[in-house]
């Protein structure tokens, strides 16, 4: 992706943009931040409506395709056609061999871009198409940032937006949000907009953003950890009220933090610190790894291992048991009052 990504951007810099280009992966602010950048640099504005083509993947005639491909720009150089989901290598064998033929000579007047947003992208790398997308364009995957990019990213659109924004401050966000852009976007302008200081505190971001459900189940585990029934009884209700994830959703995310909570349990038995945890369990947020290792502090092997299997008893009665609708409070309270080593 690395590789790729500065490919593209030496690209746009240039201004030697490419004929053909493959977007996908989850990270879909970059993905919309090139489509533009791209649109920008080949369309003029008074000829978006000649030489700006958006095309829905679905259903795609293979005629359509070509004809948008090969038309004339108007009053300019070059085009852009935008495909939006094309299921480039699901097609018939007969389709398949024309796109081969399309994609193998694009007219130098053209910039055709696959966009893949709510549909996977899976290429097949056995075969001719593929071959053929890797000689003649750039297929660029666009996956979650690292932590200090995004941190560097929101303290640089809060001072473009006359906010002061420090460094801890944004890991806390980035924390909150986890590493999608785009919601890490929405919720900086939030910030933004919602406090007439000169800079953005912990507390306006306590106050102002809604936590990612990861986020919150961190909360909810640090309550236990803390021997905070209450609390953690308030925060299972706020996940289950909000109704963005099922009970399922959630319970999932439980029982990872469950597991970091054992891994870390273990790393500090090892006299092991934040790092071999981040590696161990695939953390790309250091503040997470951190914040875990404080609670499995207070926490003991036989309590972990006992509350895992509580949350596999939960998992057996969500997906069929009786009492499913009151089956995440029931791992709750097993977790405060089952028996077992309690925490410290």
């Amino acid at each position: 992706m690395e590789d790729s990504l500065k490919t593209l951007q030496n690209q746009l810099k240039t201004g030697a943009a490419g004929k053909l280009y493959v977007f996908h992966g989850p990270e879909s602010y970059m993905r919309g931040h090139y489509v533009k950048a791209l649109k920008t640099a080949l369309v003029a504005p008074a000829f978006e409506a000649f030489n700006l083509e958006i095309l829905d993947g679905a259903g795609l005639d293979f005629s359509a395709l070509r004809e948008a491909v090969e038309s004339v720009p108007m009053m300019s150089e070059r085009k852009l056609v935008l495909v939006n989901d094309y299921p480039l290598f699901a097609a018939g064998a007969d389709v398949t061999a024309r796109l081969q033929g399309l994609l193998s000579d694009l007219p130098d007047s053209v910039c055709l871009i696959f966009h893949y947003d709510t549909l996977p992208y899976k290429c097949d790398a056995r075969t001719k198409l593929a071959q053929t997308v890797k000689q003649n364009g750039l297929t660029v995957e666009f996956a979650p940032q690292k932590e200090d990019r995004l941190i560097a990213w929101a303290r640089k659109h809060a001072a473009a937006a006359g906010k002061e924004l420090g460094h801890g401050e944004a890991e806390y966000l980035v924390f909150l949000c986890g590493a999608d852009m785009q919601n890490l976007l929405c919720e900086l302008r939030k910030l933004v907009c919602s406090t007439d200081e000169p800079y953005i505190t912990r507390e306006d971001i306590d106050r102002l953003v809604i936590p990612a459900t990861e986020a919150s189940v961190y909360a909810l585990t640090n309550a236990v950890a803390a021997n905070q029934p209450k609390k953690a009884a308030r925060l299972l209700r706020g996940l289950e009220t909000a109704g963005d994830e099922p009970p399922v959703r959630i319970l999932a995310v439980i029982t990872g933090q469950m597991l970091n909570l054992y891994a870390a349990r273990l790393l500090l038995d090892a006299r092991k610190g934040a790092d071999a945890l981040a590696a161990m369990c695939g953390m790309r947020i250091s503040y997470q790894a951190r914040i875990t290792l404080e609670s499995a502090r207070r926490l003991t092997l036989p309590w972990l291992r006992g509350a895992l299997a509580a949350c596999y008893e939960a998992d057996l009665t969500l997906k069929g048991g009786a009492g499913r609708e009151r089956a995440l409070e029931l791992l709750l309270a097993t977790m405060f009052h089952g028996g077992g080593t309690r925490p410290a």
